[in-house]
């Protein structure tokens, strides 16, 4: 069965996206001459599922002229795009059922990229196998929270811990 891995990256007062929707306090702490891990992360997984936001903010914000996942199947939850374009398809309706199946068919892992009306039924149901959060140095005093309330608590085991440039990467599999 593919795994689900929520991939994402949070301020460290735990913030995913600005108020606006706004990600740009992401970007800006990478250095280009160090490996992340990234690109191995992208050849583990070959479905991504997202909301409309995040699709804005990749498609229209960070990379506007090229899409950055060519050889991915990606699916967009959202009430306001429908069909489908050259690179992703537009999905309304259930996400925990539509993930429940696209985990039991054949295929690489499936990245779980971002936003929280993706990541909230997601938990709450159980359906994340893996989690890898990069906590970026910088304080951003509010927007949008990676995690809210859940009605159980969650248990996971610490798989690594990895340190590059001032950023954390934690990473947890549930029991």
């Amino acid at each position: 069965m593919r795994k689900v891995i929520l991939y994402i990256a949070m301020s460290l007062d735990g913030y995913i996206a600005r108020e606006n929707d706004a990600i740009d306090f992401l970007g800006g702490q990478t250095n280009s001459e160090v490996d992340y891990g990234f690109e191995a992360f992208l050849d583990s997984v070959d479905t991504l599922i997202m909301g409309a936001k995040t699709y804005h903010e990749i498609h229209e914000v960070i990379s506007p002229n090229v899409w950055p996942y060519p050889n991915k199947e990606v699916f967009v939850f959202s009430n306001s795009y429908i069909g489908r374009t050259e690179h992703v398809e537009f999905i309304s309706g259930d996400i925990v059922e539509f993930i429940s199946k696209q985990s039991h068919k054949s295929g690489k892992d499936i990245w779980i990229i971002g936003g929280r009306s993706v990541i909230e039924p997601l938990i709450t149901k159980d359906l994340i196998d893996r989690y890898v959060i990069t906590i970026m140095p910088i304080l951003i005093g509010s927007g949008k929270r990676l995690f809210s309330e859940y009605p159980n608590d969650i248990l996971l085991n610490h798989v690594s811990t990895e340190v590059y440039d001032g950023m954390v990467m934690l990473t947890y599999e549930k029991r």
